[in-house]
Protein backbone atom coordinates (compact mmCIF):
# COMPACT_ATOMS: atom_id res chain seq x y z
CA UNK A 1 0.00 0.00 0.00
CA UNK A 2 1.35 3.39 -0.85
CA UNK A 3 0.86 6.85 1.04
CA UNK A 4 -2.31 7.75 -1.28
CA UNK A 5 -4.00 4.65 0.45
CA UNK A 6 -3.38 2.53 -3.21
CA UNK A 7 -3.16 -1.23 -2.76
CA UNK A 8 -1.95 -3.36 -5.81
CA UNK A 9 -1.96 -7.26 -5.41
CA UNK A 10 -0.35 -9.32 -8.12
CA UNK A 11 0.12 -13.30 -8.92
CA UNK A 12 0.62 -15.59 -11.02
CA UNK A 13 -2.58 -17.35 -12.93
CA UNK A 14 -3.52 -18.71 -16.07
CA UNK A 15 -6.97 -18.28 -16.48
CA UNK A 16 -8.55 -17.44 -19.85
CA UNK A 17 -11.00 -15.53 -18.40
CA UNK A 18 -8.92 -12.91 -17.89
CA UNK A 19 -8.49 -10.53 -21.25
CA UNK A 20 -4.76 -10.93 -22.71
CA UNK A 21 -4.76 -14.53 -22.06
CA UNK A 22 -1.66 -16.48 -23.35
CA UNK A 23 -2.15 -20.30 -22.59
CA UNK A 24 0.72 -20.36 -19.86
CA UNK A 25 1.36 -18.77 -16.56
CA UNK A 26 1.76 -14.97 -16.61
CA UNK A 27 1.62 -12.29 -14.02
CA UNK A 28 -1.87 -10.49 -13.14
CA UNK A 29 -2.29 -7.34 -10.96
CA UNK A 30 -5.27 -6.09 -9.24
CA UNK A 31 -5.76 -2.25 -7.38
CA UNK A 32 -8.04 -1.41 -4.56
CA UNK A 33 -8.81 2.31 -3.82
CA UNK A 34 -10.73 1.64 -0.63
CA UNK A 35 -8.62 -0.09 1.88
CA UNK A 36 -9.42 -3.92 -0.27
CA UNK A 37 -13.10 -3.23 -0.13
CA UNK A 38 -13.00 -3.33 -3.77
CA UNK A 39 -10.91 -4.49 -6.04
CA UNK A 40 -10.45 -3.90 -9.94
CA UNK A 41 -10.84 -6.59 -12.40
CA UNK A 42 -7.82 -8.42 -12.41
CA UNK A 43 -5.53 -7.66 -15.64
CA UNK A 44 -2.38 -9.62 -16.99
CA UNK A 45 0.70 -7.33 -17.08
CA UNK A 46 1.57 -7.94 -20.39
CA UNK A 47 5.07 -9.90 -19.79
CA UNK A 48 5.28 -11.97 -22.72
CA UNK A 49 4.68 -11.90 -26.36
CA UNK A 50 1.54 -14.65 -27.34
CA UNK A 51 4.42 -16.43 -29.11
CA UNK A 52 6.75 -16.60 -26.28
CA UNK A 53 7.21 -19.70 -24.35
CA UNK A 54 8.41 -18.33 -21.46
CA UNK A 55 6.32 -19.03 -18.25
CA UNK A 56 6.47 -16.06 -15.40
CA UNK A 57 5.96 -16.71 -11.89
CA UNK A 58 6.14 -15.88 -8.10
CA UNK A 59 5.74 -11.85 -8.42
CA UNK A 60 6.93 -9.55 -5.43
CA UNK A 61 6.02 -6.07 -4.88
CA UNK A 62 7.18 -2.96 -3.36
CA UNK A 63 5.89 0.65 -3.06
CA UNK A 64 7.44 3.96 -1.73
CA UNK A 65 5.29 6.83 -0.16
CA UNK A 66 5.27 8.62 -3.46
CA UNK A 67 3.37 6.11 -5.12
CA UNK A 68 6.22 4.65 -6.72
CA UNK A 69 5.45 0.80 -7.46
CA UNK A 70 8.01 -1.94 -8.78
CA UNK A 71 6.97 -5.62 -9.36
CA UNK A 72 9.77 -8.41 -9.69
CA UNK A 73 8.92 -12.06 -10.48
CA UNK A 74 11.09 -15.01 -12.06
CA UNK A 75 10.42 -15.91 -15.78
CA UNK A 76 12.11 -19.13 -17.61
CA UNK A 77 11.22 -20.90 -20.60
CA UNK A 78 9.56 -24.99 -19.86
CA UNK A 79 11.75 -27.50 -20.22
CA UNK A 80 15.24 -25.86 -18.38
CA UNK A 81 17.83 -28.78 -17.78
CA UNK A 82 21.03 -27.98 -15.80
CA UNK A 83 23.98 -26.01 -17.57
CA UNK A 84 20.79 -24.74 -20.46
CA UNK A 85 19.44 -21.51 -18.58
CA UNK A 86 16.88 -19.22 -20.78
CA UNK A 87 15.20 -17.59 -17.21
CA UNK A 88 15.75 -14.77 -15.13
CA UNK A 89 14.40 -12.36 -12.93
CA UNK A 90 11.96 -9.43 -14.87
CA UNK A 91 10.40 -5.81 -13.36
CA UNK A 92 8.21 -3.84 -14.33
CA UNK A 93 7.51 -0.17 -12.37
CA UNK A 94 4.56 1.88 -12.45
CA UNK A 95 4.38 5.66 -11.25
CA UNK A 96 1.02 5.95 -11.15
CA UNK A 97 -0.43 3.87 -8.22
CA UNK A 98 -0.11 0.36 -10.02
CA UNK A 99 -2.74 1.34 -12.78
CA UNK A 100 0.22 1.30 -15.67
CA UNK A 101 3.37 -0.52 -15.97
CA UNK A 102 6.62 0.06 -17.78
CA UNK A 103 7.71 -2.83 -20.30
CA UNK A 104 9.33 -5.40 -18.21
CA UNK A 105 13.29 -5.25 -17.98
CA UNK A 106 15.97 -7.77 -16.76
CA UNK A 107 17.11 -7.67 -13.21
CA UNK A 108 20.01 -10.08 -13.75
CA UNK A 109 21.09 -11.45 -17.49
CA UNK A 110 23.19 -14.43 -16.36
CA UNK A 111 21.20 -17.40 -15.25
CA UNK A 112 22.77 -20.60 -14.78
CA UNK A 113 20.45 -23.06 -13.45
CA UNK A 114 19.34 -20.24 -11.16
CA UNK A 115 16.54 -19.98 -8.10
CA UNK A 116 14.70 -18.89 -11.54
CA UNK A 117 12.99 -22.27 -11.08
CA UNK A 118 13.99 -23.87 -7.77
CA UNK A 119 13.67 -21.24 -5.13
CA UNK A 120 10.65 -20.72 -3.22
CA UNK A 121 10.83 -16.91 -3.02
CA UNK A 122 12.74 -16.21 -6.24
CA UNK A 123 13.61 -12.41 -5.91
CA UNK A 124 12.95 -10.16 -2.54
CA UNK A 125 12.77 -6.18 -2.79
CA UNK A 126 12.77 -3.69 -0.27
CA UNK A 127 13.36 -0.03 -0.20
CA UNK A 128 13.98 2.91 2.38
CA UNK A 129 11.23 5.58 0.94
CA UNK A 130 14.14 7.78 -0.50
CA UNK A 131 14.52 6.08 -3.68
CA UNK A 132 17.01 2.99 -2.68
CA UNK A 133 15.78 -0.57 -3.47
CA UNK A 134 17.15 -3.43 -2.58
CA UNK A 135 16.87 -6.84 -4.19
CA UNK A 136 18.05 -10.15 -3.23
CA UNK A 137 17.49 -14.23 -3.87
CA UNK A 138 19.87 -17.26 -3.82
CA UNK A 139 22.00 -18.23 -6.47
CA UNK A 140 22.23 -21.44 -7.79
CA UNK A 141 25.08 -22.31 -9.67
CA UNK A 142 25.55 -25.65 -11.95
CA UNK A 143 28.28 -27.13 -9.15
CA UNK A 144 28.58 -25.54 -5.73
CA UNK A 145 26.73 -24.63 -2.99
CA UNK A 146 24.21 -21.54 -2.86
CA UNK A 147 25.39 -18.07 -2.52
CA UNK A 148 23.17 -14.95 -1.67
CA UNK A 149 23.33 -12.20 -4.29
CA UNK A 150 21.52 -8.50 -4.39
CA UNK A 151 21.74 -5.19 -6.71
CA UNK A 152 21.07 -2.08 -5.45
CA UNK A 153 19.35 0.80 -7.64
CA UNK A 154 19.83 4.63 -6.18
CA UNK A 155 16.59 5.96 -8.25
CA UNK A 156 13.42 3.71 -7.58
CA UNK A 157 14.49 0.96 -9.87
CA UNK A 158 15.31 3.11 -12.72
CA UNK A 159 19.05 1.75 -13.13
CA UNK A 160 20.58 -1.53 -10.93
CA UNK A 161 23.98 -2.08 -9.91
CA UNK A 162 25.67 -5.76 -10.97
CA UNK A 163 24.63 -8.56 -8.83
CA UNK A 164 27.52 -9.12 -5.97
CA UNK A 165 27.10 -11.64 -3.08
CA UNK A 166 26.10 -10.55 0.12
CA UNK A 167 26.81 -13.51 2.33
CA UNK A 168 30.92 -12.52 2.88
CA UNK A 169 31.68 -16.26 3.01
CA UNK A 170 30.67 -17.14 -0.58
CA UNK A 171 34.12 -17.68 -1.74
CA UNK A 172 35.17 -20.37 0.99
CA UNK A 173 32.24 -21.36 2.39
CA UNK A 174 30.29 -25.32 1.05
CA UNK A 175 26.79 -24.27 2.46
CA UNK A 176 23.71 -23.70 0.86
CA UNK A 177 22.68 -20.02 1.60
CA UNK A 178 18.91 -19.78 0.81
CA UNK A 179 15.79 -17.87 0.86
CA UNK A 180 17.04 -14.19 1.79
CA UNK A 181 14.96 -11.23 2.86
CA UNK A 182 16.26 -7.44 3.34
CA UNK A 183 14.48 -4.16 4.97
CA UNK A 184 15.81 -0.86 5.74
CA UNK A 185 16.11 0.01 9.46
CA UNK A 186 16.43 3.59 9.20
CA UNK A 187 18.45 5.67 7.32
CA UNK A 188 21.59 3.80 5.69
CA UNK A 189 21.39 0.64 7.59
CA UNK A 190 19.71 -2.55 6.32
CA UNK A 191 19.26 -5.64 7.65
CA UNK A 192 19.67 -9.16 5.78
CA UNK A 193 18.37 -12.89 7.20
CA UNK A 194 18.05 -15.83 5.56
CA UNK A 195 18.58 -19.71 5.86
CA UNK A 196 22.25 -21.51 5.53
CA UNK A 197 23.54 -25.30 6.97
CA UNK A 198 26.46 -23.97 6.59
CA UNK A 199 28.43 -25.61 9.79
CA UNK A 200 30.63 -22.89 11.11
CA UNK A 201 29.73 -18.98 10.75
CA UNK A 202 31.86 -16.52 11.29
CA UNK A 203 34.36 -18.66 13.70
CA UNK A 204 31.18 -20.46 15.59
CA UNK A 205 30.50 -24.07 15.05
CA UNK A 206 26.37 -24.44 14.75
CA UNK A 207 26.16 -27.51 12.96
CA UNK A 208 24.77 -28.82 9.54
CA UNK A 209 21.24 -28.08 10.24
CA UNK A 210 19.52 -24.74 8.27
CA UNK A 211 19.98 -22.03 11.17
CA UNK A 212 18.77 -18.27 10.52
CA UNK A 213 21.54 -15.91 9.79
CA UNK A 214 21.46 -11.79 10.23
CA UNK A 215 24.26 -9.40 8.42
CA UNK A 216 24.08 -5.52 8.68
CA UNK A 217 24.81 -2.82 6.42
CA UNK A 218 25.48 0.55 7.59
CA UNK A 219 26.46 2.12 3.79
CA UNK A 220 23.05 1.64 2.04
CA UNK A 221 23.77 -1.88 1.20
CA UNK A 222 27.44 -1.36 -0.38
CA UNK A 223 28.65 -3.63 1.76
CA UNK A 224 27.57 -5.97 4.50
CA UNK A 225 28.73 -7.23 8.03
CA UNK A 226 29.97 -11.13 8.23
CA UNK A 227 26.99 -13.42 9.14
CA UNK A 228 26.08 -13.79 12.90
CA UNK A 229 23.43 -16.62 13.68
CA UNK A 230 20.38 -15.04 14.92
CA UNK A 231 20.01 -17.72 17.78
CA UNK A 232 22.49 -17.54 20.10
CA UNK A 233 21.74 -21.24 20.23
CA UNK A 234 22.69 -22.32 17.32
CA UNK A 235 25.17 -24.68 17.83
CA UNK A 236 23.37 -26.89 20.34
CA UNK A 237 19.99 -27.11 18.35
CA UNK A 238 19.31 -30.10 15.29
CA UNK A 239 16.09 -28.31 13.80
CA UNK A 240 15.79 -27.37 10.17
CA UNK A 241 15.11 -23.51 10.73
CA UNK A 242 14.73 -21.69 6.86
CA UNK A 243 12.00 -19.08 4.59
CA UNK A 244 12.82 -15.98 7.42
CA UNK A 245 11.23 -13.02 6.61
CA UNK A 246 11.54 -9.61 8.59
CA UNK A 247 9.79 -6.75 9.19
CA UNK A 248 10.62 -3.14 10.81
CA UNK A 249 8.89 -0.29 12.13
CA UNK A 250 11.89 2.12 11.99
CA UNK A 251 12.16 2.75 15.41
CA UNK A 252 14.93 0.11 15.99
CA UNK A 253 12.21 -3.08 16.85
CA UNK A 254 12.64 -5.86 14.35
CA UNK A 255 10.78 -9.16 14.00
CA UNK A 256 12.00 -12.17 12.01
CA UNK A 257 9.30 -14.83 11.69
CA UNK A 258 10.63 -18.26 10.20
CA UNK A 259 9.39 -21.95 8.97
CA UNK A 260 11.17 -25.02 11.79
CA UNK A 261 11.41 -28.89 10.85
CA UNK A 262 12.18 -30.44 14.29
CA UNK A 263 11.63 -31.15 17.55
CA UNK A 264 12.26 -27.74 19.17
CA UNK A 265 8.68 -27.18 19.81
CA UNK A 266 7.57 -30.05 21.05
CA UNK A 267 8.28 -33.89 20.43
CA UNK A 268 6.61 -34.30 16.79
CA UNK A 269 8.67 -33.62 13.79
CA UNK A 270 6.11 -31.03 12.19
CA UNK A 271 6.44 -27.71 11.00
CA UNK A 272 5.85 -24.80 13.36
CA UNK A 273 6.88 -21.11 13.19
CA UNK A 274 9.26 -19.20 15.31
CA UNK A 275 9.97 -15.67 16.02
CA UNK A 276 12.12 -13.20 17.11
CA UNK A 277 12.49 -9.78 18.64
CA UNK A 278 14.86 -7.41 18.50
CA UNK A 279 14.54 -3.70 20.15
CA UNK A 280 17.87 -1.82 19.25
CA UNK A 281 18.24 -2.36 15.22
CA UNK A 282 18.94 -5.78 15.39
CA UNK A 283 22.04 -6.30 17.57
CA UNK A 284 20.29 -8.26 20.05
CA UNK A 285 17.69 -10.92 19.54
CA UNK A 286 15.13 -12.60 22.12
CA UNK A 287 15.32 -16.28 22.56
CA UNK A 288 13.24 -17.87 19.06
CA UNK A 289 9.64 -18.39 20.91
CA UNK A 290 7.03 -20.55 18.98
CA UNK A 291 4.01 -18.48 17.33
CA UNK A 292 1.51 -20.63 18.11
CA UNK A 293 0.58 -21.26 22.07
CA UNK A 294 0.21 -24.80 21.82
CA UNK A 295 3.22 -25.67 19.59
CA UNK A 296 4.13 -27.67 22.67
CA UNK A 297 1.37 -30.01 22.53
CA UNK A 298 -0.51 -29.89 19.49
CA UNK A 299 0.28 -31.93 16.50
CA UNK A 300 -0.62 -29.59 13.64
CA UNK A 301 1.77 -28.55 10.98
CA UNK A 302 2.01 -24.86 10.76
CA UNK A 303 4.35 -22.93 7.42
CA UNK A 304 5.24 -18.99 8.00
CA UNK A 305 3.94 -16.98 4.92
CA UNK A 306 5.04 -13.24 5.95
CA UNK A 307 5.03 -10.84 8.00
CA UNK A 308 4.14 -6.87 8.02
CA UNK A 309 3.90 -3.91 10.45
CA UNK A 310 2.00 -0.48 10.01
CA UNK A 311 4.82 0.93 12.25
CA UNK A 312 2.74 2.00 15.18
CA UNK A 313 3.66 -0.43 17.12
CA UNK A 314 1.28 -3.44 15.40
CA UNK A 315 2.38 -6.21 13.37
CA UNK A 316 0.55 -9.00 11.53
CA UNK A 317 2.14 -12.38 10.80
CA UNK A 318 0.68 -14.45 7.88
CA UNK A 319 0.97 -18.26 8.62
CA UNK A 320 -0.55 -21.88 6.67
CA UNK A 321 -2.04 -23.82 9.29
CA UNK A 322 -3.97 -27.31 9.79
CA UNK A 323 -5.53 -26.52 13.39
CA UNK A 324 -8.78 -28.52 12.85
CA UNK A 325 -9.44 -27.66 16.47
CA UNK A 326 -10.28 -24.37 15.81
CA UNK A 327 -13.65 -23.28 15.16
CA UNK A 328 -14.70 -22.56 11.47
CA UNK A 329 -11.44 -24.22 10.17
CA UNK A 330 -12.19 -27.28 8.95
CA UNK A 331 -10.27 -30.22 7.84
CA UNK A 332 -8.50 -28.75 5.33
CA UNK A 333 -5.24 -26.03 5.76
CA UNK A 334 -6.28 -22.56 6.23
CA UNK A 335 -4.36 -19.55 5.48
CA UNK A 336 -4.64 -17.45 9.53
CA UNK A 337 -3.19 -14.64 10.68
CA UNK A 338 -1.54 -13.14 14.10
CA UNK A 339 -1.55 -9.86 15.74
CA UNK A 340 1.14 -8.48 17.61
CA UNK A 341 0.76 -5.25 19.82
CA UNK A 342 -1.66 -2.92 19.33
CA UNK A 343 -1.99 0.37 17.17
CA UNK A 344 -0.25 3.34 19.45
CA UNK A 345 1.26 0.97 21.45
CA UNK A 346 4.58 1.10 20.83
CA UNK A 347 4.88 -2.30 20.06
CA UNK A 348 5.17 -2.66 24.26
CA UNK A 349 2.79 -5.84 24.61
CA UNK A 350 4.46 -8.92 25.07
CA UNK A 351 5.53 -9.98 21.57
CA UNK A 352 6.13 -13.79 22.62
CA UNK A 353 2.87 -14.47 22.91
CA UNK A 354 0.64 -13.99 19.91
CA UNK A 355 -3.00 -13.52 19.41
CA UNK A 356 -4.84 -15.37 17.01
CA UNK A 357 -7.42 -14.55 14.76
CA UNK A 358 -8.87 -17.47 12.56
CA UNK A 359 -10.55 -15.20 9.96
CA UNK A 360 -8.58 -16.09 6.44
CA UNK A 361 -10.53 -19.29 5.44
CA UNK A 362 -9.73 -19.93 1.89
CA UNK A 363 -9.77 -16.89 -0.62
CA UNK A 364 -11.64 -13.66 -0.12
Amino acid sequence: MDKNGTWVAAWDSWDPDIPGDVGRSEIVFARSLDDGATWSFPRYLGTSAANSLRINLSPTLHADDDGNWIMAWKSYEPGITQGTAHGNFLYSRSTDGGYSWSTPLSLNDDLIYDSTVLSYRPVDLAGDNRGNLIATWEHHPIAGDRDILYIHSPDNGITWSSPRTLNTNADTDSGDDINPCVVNIGGQNWLAVWGSNEDNISGKPIGDDYDILVSRSSDGGMTWSPAQPLDNDAGNDSEDNMGARIASNQTGEIIVGWNVRGMRFGSENRGEVAFSLSSDKGATWSHPAPMNSSALSDIIVDGFDDIATDGAGRWIIVVSSEDFDQPGIGLDGDIVFYTLGEPGAGGRQDKRTAVPFWIWNGFR
